[in-house]
């Protein structure tokens, strides 16, 4: 069954998501509006009551003190009281062989289930959710100076090319890994196996560069920065972490594809969407 499980939501990201750009609205079919209510007001619609299995017209199913919408977007069963409610693992596979499997056993996730497609969006969509990996970047990470001129000018001399060699680094980086990863295909099982030329690539690679990446995060974390520099740095920094956080997801393909499949989305948004916007405000 879980087996089935997952292959069901591999169908979801492989048929509902086009390309690799993993958008939880992309795919839903229109449903009536009353569907999209929230009658009890407790974080989840109408829709989502009905995949859940939970009252929609109370909004604390399993009477725990704590609303349905909160225990699931927590990572909690909201029809089973704590402590012992936790739905998800780490390994995002995993949590969506539990999720699919609820499904199935509630019907919703059935192939001949009218409501087929909203389901499997709505189990891709919770996992998108729980999945954000973004590592904000704290000041006390920083080594942070007054904005004497001294101080100021060494950061130019230093830092400022480091950071242009880095966006490069990056430009190089990202063409080598989709020379390996073409297309979304690259994460079924029989692409995975440990013989596989392709995936024995990949796996060299991400060795060869992720202790450059964790080099570039060391040194961002240790070079003085300005005090009026220091916003446009933590930025830099936070996006290298996440970055590199992505491509470790990677590393661990065979173990969880789901969270690498994620992972290459996340990497592709952040190329093609957020870099330029930190760059320009960084110079």
């Amino acid at each position: 069954m879980a087996l089935v499980a997952v292959s069901l939501v591999y169908f979801g990201f492989k048929n509902l998501k086009l390309e690799l750009e993993l958008k939880p609205s992309q795919a839903n079919i229109t449903a009536p509006l009353e569907s999209d209510a929230d009658w009890d007001d407790d974080g989840l619609n109408n829709r989502e009551e009905s995949y859940w299995n939970t009252d929609p017209n109370n909004s604390d199913t399993d009477d725990d003190g704590y609303l349905d919408g909160e225990e699931v977007a927590s990572g909690h069963d909201p029809t089973k009281p704590g402590p012992d409610d936790e739905i998800f693992s780490d390994n995002l596979t995993e949590r969506l062989s539990s999720l699919a499997l609820s499904g199935i056993i509630e019907g919703s996730l059935k192939p001949d289930n009218p409501n087929f497609v909203d389901s499997v969006n709505l189990v891709i969509d919770d996992i998108l959710l729980q999945s954000d990996l973004k590592l904000l970047a704290k000041p006390r990470e920083l080594k942070i100076v007054e904005d004497t001129p001294e101080n100021i000018k060494r950061y130019a001399v230093d830092v400022l090319p480091f950071v242009r060699s880095m966006v490069q680094d990056e430009g190089k980086r990202i063409e080598r890994l989709f020379s390996i990863i073409k297309t979304v295909e690259f994460f079924d099982n029989d692409k995975l196996a440990e013989n596989n030329a392709e995936y024995t690539n990949l796996l060299q690679f991400l060795d060869a560069e992720l202790p450059k990446m964790r080099r570039q995060i060391d040194f961002l974390q240790t070079s003085e920065v300005p005090d009026r520099m220091k916003d446009s740095h933590l930025a830099v920094l936070g996006f290298i972490k996440e970055l590199t956080s992505n491509y470790a997801s990677l590393r661990n393909a065979r173990q969880d594809p789901i969270q690498a499949m994620i992972s290459l989305n996340n990497i592709i948004k952040m190329l093609m969407d957020d870099l330029l916007e930190l760059l320009t405000s960084y110079y």
